[in-house]
């Protein structure tokens, strides 16, 4: 019996990622495409998300100069410097 389930979950798992993923999107947007160059500026927002920490956490570090940033329409932060932090 307990197998029967297992299988039946399987079979589901699929469908629930996807509708998962669906509801996400939905909610957040779809996942921004990051340039793969080494010497590429991000947003703050992008660099966020690429070092997996906060965009107030960013920002943070961009005003206490812990992190190189250039303003141009907002911040903008080479990859290659946060790769250093």
């Amino acid at each position: 019996m307990a197998q029967a389930q297992t299988a039946l979950a399987m079979r589901r798992a699929p469908d629930t990622l996807a509708v998962l993923s669906e509801a996400l999107a939905k909610r957040f947007g779809p996942a921004e495409q990051l340039p793969a160059a080494p010497n590429a500026y991000l947003t703050i927002r992008q660099a966020a998300h690429y070092i997996g920490r906060t965009v107030s956490y960013i920002e943070r570090v961009i005003k206490d100069k812990s992190l190189p940033a250039v303003k141009d329409r907002g911040w903008r932060i080479r990859k290659a410097d946060l790769e250093k932090l």
